[in-house]
């Protein structure tokens, strides 16, 4: 196996291009017209260096058993590891990469195995280290911009092992309207009984030799298949009439509980989360119970190019939403500060910007389908956000970040409800329980003191109850005073201007019909 950090150490990156271009101008692994993706070009990179260095040691042992320790929600299930693979090598020209994140999702001795055809007639593959990976192909996906985008996934496992094949779509930048390049990576997968681990990854780009299968594509689910903002398999459509409701966070603990109510009395449940395994038990649970109907949309909330997929599959999907229950998020614990892909804290990402940024782009279709409702899922956990440091650069303690994210849900559901006054739309947070027995309480090493059920009582009050005022916070089923800052007009208008600027919304009403006009919420 060549051994990237010898060769490149012999030979300059000028000289390593003009051994590349050429190289990937002699291959036919490209479609017609479509630019070489980035990836094809770290396959020929490695190739190259294979041929052109024929006696390379191996990477040692102890290289290929250095990864650093793996946040807990990458490796939790297979969706999870998978998505986080992807967050990694995506991002525009300039971003930096965290490689380690990309290193500890690897299995010791795991290997990423590209195919290609350097000499334009016979398939290759190389073996490599996700550490080689990281130092040769790492400054191209930095230097010239990248994303890629998983559409669909076929996955088998037996018992503590499996594999999917994962269908993807290569851009330069998130909002090109065509990929220039797709092809299929190939993961194998391992449960230890504590955490998934990558074992391998083998890929090849589409090319007219290897169209790839219409099964490999999206809109030809079967079991086992999934796509990211496509339904699981055997989904109900709406019927007419029937109550749409979306419930994000919805696989497991209070929005688990919402969804089954919901499903139980008759509604069309969008069911949203990050774990296909366990939104497909919901679905089936809903659809084989009756008499209400699910659908599983899967989107991780620490990437705002998933959030802008699942809110542009939604409004292709449905023609109406009655209601949106915005309860994905995550918990204090650990006490450690992550960054997403996008740059920003974790937890003020996932549990607000990513909720400001589907809310506005859900809002043309709740508009359409009044009277509607918009439930804000918060917590009695609320600390003033500092202008100063929003993402908590300094001072960082898991409970802060959490409980900041969380006022801002409060103050967005005041916004909110001023903006929307007169619509039809009325919108409501709350804290619905102390201490469920949930994943998260179970992370923070809290003793539950509250049931799920109490939890899912106080919030169907919200959704149901007409005896509110739009954008009432609520403590369990009282409805009470939240932070002070949720009442202070200047720091809601400073959150305001700043999630507009982070999501790229812009938000407000515009001038028409009806009172004050319509809200809208724009991509920019």
């Amino acid at each position: 196996m060549g051994n990237g950090d010898g060769y490149l150490g012999r030979v300059s990156r000028d000289t390593l291009s003009r051994i590349i271009r050429p190289a990937m101008k002699q291959s036919s692994s490209s479609r017609p017209g479509a630019r070489t993706s980035p990836l094809a070009v770290a396959a020929v990179l490695t190739l190259v260096m294979a041929m052109a260095a024929a006696a390379i040691p191996p990477a040692s042992s102890a290289q290929q058993n250095s990864a650093p320790a793996a946040n807990p929600a990458d490796v939790e299930s297979i969706d999870a590891i998978m998505t986080a693979v992807y967050e990694v090598i995506s991002g525009d020209a300039g971003v930096a990469r965290d490689w380690d994140r990309f290193r500890s999702l690897f299995a010791p001795g795991a290997t990423l195995n590209p195919v290609g055809r350097p000499d334009g007639t016979t398939y290759v593959r190389q073996v490599i280290t996700p550490d080689q990976y990281a130092e040769n192909a790492g400054p191209f996906l930095e230097e010239n911009g990248f994303h890629e985008v998983e559409i669909h996934r076929v996955t088998e496992q037996y018992g503590v092992i499996a594999h999917a094949f994962s269908t993807y779509e290569s851009r330069e930048r998130a909002t090109d309207p065509e990929p220039f390049a797709r092809g299929i990576n190939s993961f194998q997968l391992l449960w230890d009984g504590t955490r998934w681990s990558i074992v391998s990854i083998y890929w090849l780009q589409e090319s007219d030799d290897h169209p790839i299968p219409a099964e490999y594509l999206p809109g030809t689910e079967s079991p086992g298949t999934e796509s990211p903002g496509t339904e699981s398999p055997g989904a109900d459509s709406p019927q007419p009439g029937q109550q749409v409701v979306l419930v994000t966070g919805a696989t497991s603990g209070l929005g688990r509980e919402l969804a089954l109510r919901l499903g139980a009395r008759g509604d069309h449940v969008i069911v949203h989360g990050r774990n296909e395994e366990r939104g497909a038990e919901v679905v089936h649970a809903i659809n084989a119970a009756g008499p209400g109907s699910a659908r599983f949309y899967r989107a991780d909330f620490a990437s705002f190019d998933q959030v802008r997929a699942f809110a542009r599959t939604l409004l292709a999907d449905y023609e109406r939403l009655d209601i949106l229950i915005n309860n994905a998020g995550f918990g204090s614990a650990p006490d450690e500060r992550w960054v997403t892909e996008d740059g920003h804290e974790y937890r003020f990402q996932v549990n607000y910007l990513s909720t400001f940024l589907l809310t506005h782009m859900l809002m043309p279709r709740l508009l359409e389908s009044v009277p509607a409702r918009i439930v804000n899922v918060s917590s009695g956990a609320q600390t003033p956000i500092d202008f100063d440091d929003v993402m908590i650069e300094n001072n960082f303690s898991g409970r802060r970040a959490y409980a900041q994210s969380k006022l801002a849900q409060i103050m967005f559901t005041h916004d909110l409800a001023e903006e929307l006054e007169g619509t039809g739309i009325v919108v409501g947070s709350l804290h619905p329980a102390t201490y469920m027995p949930t994943a998260m309480v179970r992370r923070l090493g809290a003793t539950p003191r509250q049931t799920i059920a109490e939890g899912a009582d106080a919030t169907m009050q919200v959704v149901d109850s007409d005896d509110f005022e739009s954008g009432q916070y609520f403590s369990g089923l009282r409805p009470t005073r939240a932070n002070d800052q949720a009442y202070d007009v200047e720091a809601r208008e400073k959150l305001k201007r700043l999630s507009e600027e982070l999501t790229g919304i812009r938000s407000g009403r515009s001038r028409g019909p009806g009172p004050g006009g319509r809200l809208v919420g724009t991509v920019r």
